[in-house]
């Protein structure tokens, strides 16, 4: 209760996070002001209970009966904090109740936040849960807590996941429904069923496409606009619609420059890119040469926002860079054909092809 209280009085993203007033009273009433605005996605009202009004502001998030039913995670959306909502997502997330304060802790339990924003803001929810940078980031071990249910929680345990809101049934819920393609690297290409794997082979997946995305299928170039019905059949026995393809699969390569400021997708931008090196005109920044470890933490949000995790930022063609022969094993008689050909939409930058980051 004592460190929920602190949090809330003391968050403020957006604004200067470090300025926290001295009177009692006014952290009181700040507590209790934000404690009011739960989203309605936290409602006890089940999908079928929610009036129509709810329901058409849900579904136009993406939200499901299942995803409502069982939150958190199991809309994809949950997954971006509120700077990296479009202008018309942030309008529904109004419409339920939810702003900036209340969806970055309710909903999407900060999930988006790179660690030092973390720590920059005074936010130490993941931190008392025994996250740390290194765990937080993917690149180390996962605290014990993750594999608990909520009444395994060690007091310390349950604070830090209240201060990020959670409740017990949010805990318990996790990832109850799929929020991500299946091809994303969350199954084994043998342990698909028979319907998935002949989905994904009509889709031009192999066990190392499969297994290692993005772009080591030249579909993952494609946005959703330009599948044609019989792809989008089979990408939707995969468990992908237009959002959670184009974030987590094309990850926004195929929209125009124009377009990504229009839908207010601001990913790119984080990451370094203006309109010319977008387009391929000039050299792309320096972010395309990192890691994801070596990321800042601006480019990071960027990252995360475009869909990205650290497998799949540094997983990059890697099953296209194995198909293609070395200069030394090449035939001298006559030019390779074997190297593949990537069809790019308008819109898509020419380097995502040719970019290697361990050059």
């Amino acid at each position: 209760v004592i460190l929920q209280f602190y949090f809330l009085s003391t968050h403020q993203r957006g604004n200067d996070s470090h300025q926290r007033g001295n009177d009692g009273d006014k952290r009181l009433l700040s507590t209790l002001f934000f404690q009011s605005l739960k989203c309605a996605i936290h409602d006890t009202e089940q999908w079928t209970d929610i009036p129509s009004g709810v329901k058409e502001h849900a579904l136009a998030l993406g939200y499901t009966k299942c995803t409502w039913n069982n939150h958190p995670f199991g809309n994809p959306l949950e997954q971006s904090s509120w700077s990296c909502l479009t202008s018309k997502e942030k309008k529904h997330a109004n419409s339920l109740n939810c702003n900036e304060h209340s969806w970055d802790k309710y909903v999407n339990h900060f999930v988006d936040y790179a660690w030092d924003e973390l720590m920059h803001d005074e936010i130490y929810c993941w931190e008392y849960l025994g996250y740390s940078k290194s765990s937080w980031e993917s690149n180390g071990k996962q605290p014990a807590s993750i594999k608990k249910n909520f009444d395994e929680l060690s007091v310390l345990e349950q604070s830090g996941a209240e201060c990020a809101g959670y409740t017990k049934k949010t805990w318990d819920n996790e990832k109850r429904c799929s929020s991500k393609c299946n091809f994303l690297g969350s199954a084994n290409w043998g342990d698909l069923s028979s319907k998935k794997r002949s989905a994904a082979c009509a889709l031009g997946y192999s066990k190392c496409s499969w297994e290692h995305p993005p772009f080591n299928n030249p579909i993952e170039l494609t946005s959703w606009n330009y599948l044609s019905n019989q792809q989008r059949k089979y990408a939707t026995i995969l468990k992908c619609n237009e959002a959670n393809w184009n974030k987590n699969v094309n990850h926004y390569f195929d929209y125009s420059w124009e377009e990504l400021l229009l839908y207010d997708i601001g990913c790119w931008c984080d990451l370094g890119y203006s309109k010319l090196s977008w387009e391929g005109e000039i050299h792309p920044p320096g972010s395309e040469h990192k890691y994801f470890s070596e990321l800042s933490s601006k480019e990071l949000k960027g990252a995360k926002c475009a869909g990205y995790s650290a497998k799949t930022w540094d997983n990059d063609f890697v099953c296209i860079k194995e198909t293609i022969p070395s200069p030394s094993s090449q035939p001298t008689t006559q030019p390779s054909t074997s190297e593949p050909t990537l069809t790019q939409n308008t819109g898509t930058p020419t380097f995502v092809i040719t970019f290697n980051r361990d050059e």
